[in-house]
């Protein structure tokens, strides 16, 4: 068991922890406000989360959302916000979805599962 798991048993119990590691999340947008959700998320124990974000990363976004560098401007948000976070912690999943949250692919199905 690593350091992070047994503090969160601590902290949170192991119920909850267990709770935490096997729930699926699903972030909407990976700008300033998906990128520190996104890097909390893993922090806290979240160890299955889905990005969905239909953006490029921008110059203009390097100053405030710290998941991107130089090297990726023009690149999709959502694939390299969930390169980036990979690197956070071993062993999570996360899957990048460049594509819009209103398509077709994104009905109820997909939500409910």
């Amino acid at each position: 068991m690593s350091v992070e798991d047994a503090a969160l048993n601590v902290i949170l119990g192991v119920d909850n922890t267990k709770l935490i590691k096997d729930a699926k999340v699903l972030v909407v947008g990976a700008g300033g406000i998906g990128c520190e959700l996104l890097k909390s998320l893993v922090m806290a124990g979240f160890m299955n989360l889905e990005v969905i974000d239909l953006d490029t990363i921008d110059v203009s976004n390097l100053n405030r959302q710290f998941l991107f560098r130089k090297e990726h401007v023009g690149k999709s948000k959502s694939l390299v916000a969930c390169e980036t976070i990979q690197a956070f912690k071993t062993g999570i999943y996360v899957k990048s979805h460049h594509a819009d949250v209103k398509g077709e692919m994104f009905n109820i199905d997909y939500f409910k599962g």
